[in-house]
């Protein structure tokens, strides 16, 4: 902090009195003696010397150094609002389970079953058994499609053949779908005239066939072969 001083010499009683005021508010006195002219004297004959005594000094009174303000807090800022992160979104709830197959529907996936051995032993191949597991996946994933009118192996949510079976603990080898005809054996035909579906059905290696079949949906029929060892 700059100080400023400011001084002053004052005469008084035969003192020089000076006087020093800071900025800080303190003011302070110093004397000094000066000789006043007359202050001793001589006469002649009887007269003695006298000398006249020096005033008794009265220093000013020194002023009470002024307060100092007190200093304002600084305002204090208000918190900044919390602002909370929007909730993720929910996901997507799973499908719901699908309905049994009908009387109807089971009697039709058997037949397929049966025209499908009888395509494969006309190329050498031995019969794969009708497994009621791969049934059952092969059920839900023809509802399924026809559900929510989708034709794909892979379901909007990304789940594969691979990905359905294997949560019901089966290890699946193939899957060919279709959405063609309403009666087994016009599905069989169809499938046969396709090379890839072809390959499916007739490939020795497979041993368990599971179809579903769905005739009562708002897309259907939706047919699934899947296959496994």
């Amino acid at each position: 902090m700059a100080i400023f001083s400011l001084g002053a010499a004052l005469t008084l009683g035969g003192f020089v009195w000076i006087f020093s005021a800071s900025a800080t508010g303190s003011l302070s006195a110093v004397s000094a003696q000066s000789l006043q002219a007359g202050a001793t004297s001589q006469q002649r004959g009887d007269r003695p010397i006298t000398a006249t005594p020096s005033p008794t000094r009265t220093p000013r009174p020194t002023p009470s150094p002024s307060s100092t303000p007190t200093p304002t807090p600084p305002p204090v800022a208000a918190p900044a609002p919390v602002v909370e992160a929007a909730p993720e979104p929910a996901p997507a709830p799973p499908p719901a389970s699908p309905r049994s197959a009908t009387a109807e529907e089971s009697a039709m996936a058997s037949e397929v079953v049966v025209l499908a051995n009888q395509k494969r032993a006309e190329v050498g191949c031995g019969p794969v058994s009708d497994d009621s597991a791969f049934a059952a996946v092969a059920h839900a994933h023809a509802v399924d499609m026809s559900e929510r009118n989708y034709f794909d192996h892979t379901t909007p949510e990304g789940v594969t053949p691979w990905d359905r079976a294997g949560a019901a603990g089966l290890d699946a080898r193939g899957e060919n779908i279709a959405a063609v005809s309403p009666t087994s054996a016009g599905v069989i035909e169809a499938w046969m005239g396709s090379p890839g579906h072809r390959d499916n059905m007739l490939n020795c290696e497979h041993t368990k066939l599971g179809v579903g079949v769905y005739l009562t949906g708002p897309h259907s029929p939706y047919w699934v072969q899947l296959f496994g060892q």
